[in-house]
């Protein structure tokens, strides 16, 4: 039995920068790309620390701790896809665009982050654990100010896409 992987987002990425690797001559079978993702990782999440908290020392302490973590090292060190690095970078890309200017409305920064909510649901089945404990992260913060109508009402288009997609693939894949 064919099993149903929701991934067609990450695996073009992947497949996209594969292309480039070998475009640039650098294939091999250790994947320069977990590095990358892993590096702008760490970048955004010390963005994020420091917009979360106010401290640099703090920031530079969770990058550290990223960095060195287990799960970090077992992804560089072997040959994985780039799925989780991805959606890593996406949740960490849709938490720091959440948290942009609470309370001003700006319909293209809106747009974008359910852009990346799409992204994430198409990336890896883990996106449907992070997009409810990133909604529930910034709803903790921004209180009733982030969950408005325009919210609720821009999630509709996402769900509208995600569940037709799902229905399509499953009819072609069984």
């Amino acid at each position: 039995e064919i099993q149903w992987r929701y991934r067609q987002f990450g695996n073009w990425v992947e497949m996209s920068l594969f292309k480039i690797w070998q475009l640039l001559g650098f294939v091999t079978i250790r994947s320069w790309t977990l590095i990358l993702f892993h590096i702008i990782n760490t970048v955004l999440l010390w963005f994020l620390v420091r917009r979360l908290t106010g401290s640099v020392l703090t920031s530079w302490i969770c990058c550290l701790i990223f960095l060195n973590s287990g799960a970090a090292f077992a992804t560089l060190l072997f040959p994985f896809r780039v799925l989780k690095e991805l959606l890593i970078f996406l949740f960490l890309s849709a938490w720091l665009i959440g948290k942009c200017a609470p309370g001003e409305k700006n319909y293209g920064r809106e747009v974008l982050f359910l852009l990346i909510m799409l992204a994430m649901i198409l990336t890896d089945e883990m996106a449907f654990t992070f997009i409810p404990l990133l909604y529930l992260f910034l709803f903790l913060e921004k209180g009733n100010g982030f969950i408005n109508k325009r919210t609720l009402l821009g999630l509709i288009p996402v769900i509208a896409i995600y569940i037709p997609l799902t229905i399509f693939f499953k009819k072609i894949m069984i």
